[in-house]
Order: C-alpha cells, then sequence, then structure tokens
C-alpha cells in the first residue's frame, strides 16, 4: 500500500506546541519517502543521533494510522519505548504503550493497536516472542534497528553458560572433547588455569554433525525434568528441530548454538507486514543490516552529507580507566576540555569563564559522566531545566580543569 502524504501540512495538522516545524533534512527525507519509498517493503533511514529520527518515524506511522493501518513501533528496551511514547504524545499522536508480559497487557491497549486506533509503542521483546499476543502490523517501525539483534538473540539461539548450566556444560564439553581431542578450547574449558586469551571457536560442521544425536540426547534430559530452566528450555524447544543446521560456538566460558542468519524472514511478525521501517544512527551497508537480522532486502533513503552536521544533540563517550582511584588522567582531561570548547556551546563557553567553584566536581558528576549527553538549548525548554544542565556544564568543566591542571 502507497502512503502518500505531505508531510509538513500532516505536522502543521496535528498542531503540536513542541513540534512546529520540520527540520530541512527531516523534509527531505519525508520527501523523499513519500514520493519512492511510501510502497516499498524495507525502508531504512540513517541519521546521525540528535537529528530527529523519531519523529520521522512517528510521522509516518501516524500517517499510516490515518489510513486504518495497524503500526508497531519498537524500541529496543523499556526506557526508550517509554521515551518514544512521550515524543508521539507530543507531537499528538495516537498511541497505546505496551510493556510487560503478554497477559499482563491492558486489553484496551491491545484492541486501540488492533484496531488502528493507535500506534502501537514497545520494546522489541513485546513484538517477537515465544507466544505473541499482539498482531502482526502493517507497519512495522524498528527504531535503534541494529540493537533488534539482542532480541533475535533470545528468540533463535541457545547458550550453555559454565556458571548457569555447569552440569550442562560440563557434560556437553566433556562428550565433545572425548570425541574431538584437537579443540584446544575444549580443554581449556575443562582446566581451572586455562589462559584467559583462550578464544572461542566455531567447531566445524562435520565434528557438529556427528554428535548432533548427543547433544540432542544431553540438552533434551537437561530441559524435560521439573523445575528446569524455562529459559533454556524454550529456547531449545525452538532451536531443536535445526540443530544441525546452526552453528556450535564453544568458549571456555560458553557453549552457543545459533543460526547464521536469524530466520526473521520466516516470523509471520516480520514476514506479514506491508513495510517495515528501520530507523537508526548507524545502518551503514544495508545488505549487512539485512544480513544481521534475517529480512529482505532493505533499501536505503539517501539523505544529503551536509544533514549530518544538523542536529539538536550530540553524545560525548568517555572511556575512563577501570579504576577510579586515579579519576581522568590529566592529558585526557585536557582533551576533553578541548572537545567541548569545539562544540562551542554557548552554555560551555560562559562557564569555562567562570571561576565560582574550586576543586572537584561532586562524584555523581565524575560517575555518571561516562555517557553524557549534551544538547544545544531549545526555546521550548523551562527556565528551571537549563538552569539544571547549565549546573551540569558548571560541574564537568571545573572537574576537567582541575585534572588537566589548567583550573
Amino acid at each position: 500500500m502507497t502512503i502518500q502524504r505531505d508531510y509538513e501540512q500532516y505536522l502543521a495538522r496535528l498542531s503540536s506546541a513542541k513540534f512546529r516545524k520540520l527540520f530541512l533534512h527531516q523534509a527531505a527525507v519525508l520527501k523523499d519517502y513519500s514520493a519512492n519509498f511510501a510502497d516499498k517493503k524495507d525502508v531504512a533511514v540513517e541519521l546521525p543521533t540528535g537529528a530527529g529520527k523519531t519523529p520521522i518515524a512517528l510521522l509516518i506511522a501516524g500517517a499510516w494510522l490515518e489510513e486504518g493501518k495497524k503500526v508497531a513501533v519498537l524500541s529496543a528496551n523499556k526506557t526508550l519505548a517509554r521515551q518514544m511514547a512521550n515524543e508521539a504524545r507530543e507531537l499528538g499522536i495516537s498511541f497505546a504503550h505496551m510493556e510487560g508480559r503478554g497477559q499482563d497487557l491492558p486489553a484496551k491497549d491491545r484492541r486501540a493497536y488492533q484496531r488502528a486506533q493507535a500506534i502501537g509503542i514497545m520494546n522489541y521483546w513485546v513484538y517477537f516472542n515465544q507466544s505473541p499476543v499482539i498482531d502482526p502490523a502493517d507497519l512495522l517501525v524498528m527504531d535503534d534497528a541494529h540493537l533488534a539483534e539482542h532480541c533475535l538473540h533470545s528468540l533463535y539461539s541457545v547458550e550453555i553458560t559454565k556458571f548457569k548450566h555447569e552440569r550442562l556444560f560440563t557434560s556437553l564439553v566433556e562428550e565433545l572433547q572425548v570425541r574431538f581431542p584437537d579443540y584446544g578450547v575444549l580443554r581449556d574449558a575443562l582446566s581451572d588455569d586455562a589462559p584467559p586469551s583462550s578464544t572461542a571457536e566455531l567447531m566445524s560442521f562435520i565434528d557438529q554433525d556427528a554428535a548432533a544425536d548427543r547433544i540432542r540426547e544431553l540438552l533434551d534430559s537437561y530441559t524435560t525434568p521439573k523445575g528446569a530452566d524455562l529459559d533454556l528450555k524454550f529456547r531449545w524447544q525452538r532451536l531443536r528441530p535445526k540443530l544441525r543446521d546452526v552453528n556450535l560456538y564453544v568458549s571456555r566460558h560458553a557453549l552457543w548454538l545459533r543460526p547464521y542468519v536469524y530466520p526473521l524472514v520466516s516470523n509471520p511478525h516480520y514476514a506479514n507486514v506491508s513495510q517495515a521501517l528501520y530507523m537508526s544512527a548507524t545502518v551503514g551497508d544495508a545488505g549487512d543490516l539485512a544480513r544481521r537480522l534475517g529480512t529482505r532486502p532493505i533499501e536505503k533513503i539517501s539523505v544529503d552529507p551536509k544533514h549530518g552536521e544538523t542536529t539538536s544533540g550530540r553524545r560525548l563517550i568517555v572511556m575512563n580507566r577501570t579504576s577510579d582511584e586515579g579519576g581522568i588522567p590529566k592529558r585526557m582531561a585536557a582533551a576533553l576540555l578541548e572537545a567541548l570548547r569545539l562544540l562551542n556551546l554557548p552554555q560551555f563557553d560562559g562557564h569555562l569563564r567562570k571561576k565560582e567553584t574550586g576543586g572537584q566536581a561532586p562524584c555523581h558528576a565524575r560517575n555518571a559522566g561516562h555517557l553524557h549527553r549534551n544538547r544545544r538549548p531549545r526555546p521550548s525548554r523551562s527556565a528551571s531545566g537549563q538552569a539544571s544542565r547549565s549546573l551540569r556544564w558548571l560541574e564537568i568543566s571545573t572537574f576537567l580543569r582541575a585534572r588537566s591542571g589548567t583550573g
């Protein structure tokens, strides 16, 4: 089905107090989508963090909803799903936010989604699971699409760890080690003093096929009794018929059975959708994303490189030492100060000139600063919110100056 729309007019009609106008790159992506990609089966949009992918996804979702189509928007976790719901609320798009086990999902929210009265917003596990209670969507939006791999891993793989499944792990490793003594990693897995540099190995397909019946027997005997690990039991039940078709990886601490390509293309909750829309800051090669997730071929909307510089935020990632005793090294603090100057943020530049406090920043600024996201101030933000962010900048800049010796 083709959903063509003038999205700038659509946004104006929503009368959102926060989202009043599209950025140029948002308008360009939505115009291209409407003209050339609305009838494609699998479409990817790649924009940098903070460039406004969420409004793009929600406006497309809202347009499909107005045509009476079921729309599911998937996020990587509950927190991100809640953020997505807040954005939908601020846009003025009807939504049903669902989280938790299938039996706990409110009936009114499920009905609203299934009757195409509201877009369904949930994490990947609510939509893709062993016994889904959510109907397949017409439009499936996969936010942070590369993170869907974590959900597919839990759905289509079996992981047996030395610590969680000690008896089963030891039985399987001993069996394999007797049959195939040339695998050094099997000896390491049974040893208490194996070198930490021991790496995981992919077992030969010929060897795996020769041991498949015995592997099946051991896993059956471990997962059948009452009280067995339910997660392992359900995973094994899904994978058991395909044991000879998957890969077996062996490490010192785990055995991992998984397909080379996840079979998402055969999952009805993906196979039956009219369109899948992938949103990510790191799509990269669309063919690689399709292989990682096991989807149909994905077509990527081309975005002018100059739009990569138009964002409402940046992420600053600080890789600290493993020990906090020494704090951030002097040279790193100096480099971070220069990086923050290059961001040319007014609130940072202003605080950098001030010396209202001395010494080291409070511990919460040091510890929580490993992943700090700064956003350029927007007119819609409250004065109290801007004051809070300014205080955080003051704490961070003061701490870095102290560490770099420029304070």
